[in-house]
């Protein structure tokens, strides 16, 4: 009991023991008694240790658990603790080992500094120098030549159960039983592993046929070439180097040289597979290699450290060690974004962008771990595509939520991007979600303003705005209704009396502007007597208060953002976040850098003219500019199709964490090659009438 009692302090709290071995069960015993919810392993992800059940890492989220103990080896300690250390540090929950030390104390939260420097001084130079000192190079494949557009290789199961489903197959826990069906199949092939699969799952023959079938067209599907790597071991052939690829891996050799063809990975000479000569690297596949292949030295490269790293210099093999693009990002500045994903519809989002963020190993040569960012397109991806997809999801629900809705008007200026997005999805119906008419709105908050002034409660509402624009340029730069006395703050301290005396003008200015509105509207097809949502970012509420005016039926918002002015309006919204509600300062601090990144290519609308033709702010953006913003947009639509078409599986739900993550990184990355025109961006205030830089 002495060993229990360095856990005493654990009593009543709600424990998950890592592991499923020997150490696991003796824990388990010591810790009668003690609130264990669950067992957690890398490869068992069903069944029950002591009757406690066996759960996936992935099925934990935020109060299942207060303390996680490590039960293993402590030679697997530390890998064990990289992999959860993020999600146990956004949850609250502590990391013990078996002997009752905290581990997060010992370890910290970095990782291993004097390993991520040996990596962080790595460089494809180095890579190409070293290889012209051997005569036979092989490399690993997945994570090295090649790899997924997901976070973790079992995250395309998911995937493949979304897809069968669509077939109306449908298999309870279809992930787990996959996983045991492969574990189960000791390194044999995908075949093998579907034969025990029927037999787990009682499906028919037909039915395990079809999942295979789709199986096999999902890795094909998802796999993108590690660029920089092929280009690496094209270089190794025409070196006049004998080239072979080397693997652990359940797809045969068939299928993974159509992958590779596919691909436009050639010229090696040969491909060794596990499943196929019954032996993994690290149990004999390496020394087949080697009788296979006669030379005077050897090198081997691959990501693994274990099987690629002391796998191969077990058979004297020399060894390069790159990193997955998944372990680079627990190296980057990124690495918290782990923190927020546990479902599939998150992991995806982070598959993605690390397939282009990280797809070259030597992407953090010198970098400390801080993420450079070239491209313009990239820059959009990474940044503001998964804000976009959150905010579009939760758009999709609101529509199928209201009902006599008539269609949708997206604001300009911060509409465009999201009404293009809106118009293919309803073509393409990629999600669930009804079909509506949409309409790229000219609106800003001074047209609206100037539009809506037909009673002195309307009047009234401009006092919100004397600190944003000044008084007289209220009336001045605002409604447009010329020369005005000087406000006179001792004359005048209510400041609607002044803005009272100037009533037949604004009333006036309003009615002409409000007329050329509605002509602008009935061009288009908006009639006032419907019911509309409007769609904007981040609001206090003052364009759909205004449009309320001029509107019959009062319009819906829907907001990235609702801010807490909307307390002075009687409106209603939904917002993704709600800045009385939730902590989003990221949402507001960032607001106007989304606002320039989604925005149209031309300037905000002021006025309308006697044609119902838009009246334009001057714009200082130079074309350079416009063009960048543009190519970043063209990145968060490529995007946000590629997720939602491939990766996205309705009902679950985003963690809004996540996109606010992304959003805010954009400050800790170095800007390099045409991303340093996105710097010192130009906004235009519609109300202050001016320019600032983002």
């Amino acid at each position: 009991m002495e060993k229990a009692g360095k856990f005493y302090g654990l009593n009543g709290k709600k424990i998950l023991i890592y592991g499923t071995g020997a150490i696991a069960k003796r824990l388990i015993c010591l810790l009668s008694g003690f609130n264990i919810v669950g067992i957690i392993d890398r490869v068992q992800f069903t069944g029950e240790v002591n009757r406690i059940p066996i759960k996936m890492w992935d099925e934990i989220h935020e109060e299942d658990a207060d303390i996680v103990i490590i039960a293993a080896l402590a030679r697997h300690h530390k890998e064990i603790y990289d992999r959860i250390v993020d999600k146990c540090i956004a949850y609250d929950m502590k990391i013990f080992d078996s002997d009752g030390n905290n581990l997060i104390s010992y370890y910290g939260i970095m990782g291993n500094e004097k390993v991520n420097n040996i990596f962080f001084s790595k460089n494809e130079m180095e890579l190409i120098q070293k290889i012209r000192k051997y005569d036979a190079i092989s490399f690993d494949l997945f994570d090295t030549l090649i790899m997924r557009k997901t976070l973790e290789p079992t995250d395309l199961f998911d995937i493949v159960n979304k897809r069968i489903q669509e077939k109306n197959i449908v298999i309870q826990d279809f992930k787990k039983i996959r996983r045991k069906a492969e574990l189960m199949s000791e390194g044999k092939d995908i075949y093998e592993i579907y034969n025990i699969f029927q037999k787990l799952s009682g499906l028919n023959v037909e039915e395990c046929n079809a999942i295979l079938h789709e199986e096999i067209k999902c890795e094909k599907e998802y796999i993108v070439p590690r660029k920089r790597m092929v280009e690496i071991m094209s270089q190794a052939v025409a070196f006049g180097k004998k080239v072979n690829i080397i693997t652990n891996m359940y797809l045969p050799e068939k299928i993974l040289s159509e992958i590779l063809e596919e691909n436009n990975i050639i010229g090696y000479e040969r491909i060794y597979v596990s499943c196929e000569y019954g032996m993994s690297k690290g149990e004999g596949l390496f020394q087949k290699y080697l009788r296979d292949n006669a030379a005077d030295n050897y090198l081997h490269i691959g990501d693994d450290a274990q099987e690629d790293g002391v796998g191969a210099r077990k058979y004297n093999i020399d060894t390069y060690e790159i990193k997955s693009a998944y372990d680079m990002l627990k190296v980057s500045n990124f690495r918290h974004a782990l923190s927020y994903v546990s479902n599939n519809n998150e992991k995806g989002i982070l598959g993605l962008l690390i397939s282009e963020l990280f797809n070259n190993p030597f992407a953090l040569y010198k970098s400390n771990g801080i993420v450079e960012i070239s491209e313009c397109r990239l820059f959009g991806k990474i940044f503001v595509a998964p804000m976009v997809v959150l905010y579009m999801l939760k758009l999709a629900d609101t529509i199928n939520g209201l009902k006599n809705c008539e269609g949708i008007l997206f604001g300009s200026r911060d509409g465009y991007l999201l009404k293009k997005i809106y118009d293919k999805l309803c073509r393409n119906k990629f999600i669930n979600m009804q079909e509506k008419s949409s309409w790229y709105f000219r609106a800003s908050r001074k047209l609206c303003l100037k539009s809506a002034m037909m009673t002195e409660d309307n009047i009234k509402v401009l006092e919100d705005y004397k600190d944003e624009c000044g008084v007289e340029e209220i009336l001045t730069d605002i409604l447009g209704i010329g020369t005005v006395s000087h406000y006179d703050e001792l004359k005048y301290p209510d400041i609607k009396e002044y803005f009272l005396q100037y009533k037949d003008k604004i009333f006036n200015k309003s009615g002409v502007t409000r007329r050329n509105y509605y002509k602008y509207m009935d061009k288009f097809g908006i009639f006032r007597t419907k019911k509309y949502i409007l769609c904007e970012l981040t609001s206090q509420g003052t364009v759909q208060y205004a449009l309320n005016q001029i509107f019959e039926k009062p319009l819906y918002g829907f907001y990235l953002c609702k801010r807490k002015g909307f307390v002075h309006f009687e409106v209603n919204t939904e917002a993704c976040f709600k800045e009385i509600e939730e902590n989003v300062r990221d949402i507001i601090e960032n607001n106007n850098f989304l606002e320039s990144i989604l925005t149209s290519p031309e300037p905000s609308v002021v006025d309308m003219d006697e044609n119902g033709e838009p009246i334009f702010a001057n714009d200082n953006r130079d074309d350079e500019e416009v063009k960048s913003v543009m190519s970043v947009q063209d990145g968060i639509e490529e995007f946000f199709f590629e997720y939602i078409e491939k990766i996205f599986i309705e009902g679950q739900d985003i963690n809004k964490k996540l996109p606010q993550f992304l959003l805010k990184m954009y400050k800790e990355v170095w800007l390099k090659g045409e991303c340093l025109k996105l710097e010192n961006r130009k906004l235009y205030d519609d109300l202050g009438t001016s320019y600032y830089i983002v």
